[in-house]
């Protein structure tokens, strides 16, 4: 029983180490209306949404990329390439 328990937690305890076969990812539908968080471990995943405050932070986030993205498009005269 013990061995079982070591091993749970050597899982449990993985998401950050073994080269991705543990990692955590974080998704937000097209819609841009939801957010989730996948815990993976190999082929498996547990999943689950994240918090409505936490996914306008990352919508936020999105947002603030795109648009230093295209400011980093323009050219000096205001034109675009």
């Amino acid at each position: 029983m013990k061995w079982l328990l070591v091993v749970l937690a050597a899982f449990l305890s993985g998401c950050a180490s073994l080269d991705g076969a543990f990692t955590n990812r974080v998704s937000v539908t097209v819609a841009s209306d939801e957010c989730q968080v996948a815990s993976r471990w190999g082929k498996f995943s547990i999943g689950t949404d994240i918090d409505p405050r936490d996914c306008e932070a990352i919508r936020r986030g999105m947002v603030l990329h795109l648009l230093m993205l295209m400011q980093s498009q323009r050219v000096p005269d205001g034109t675009r390439p």
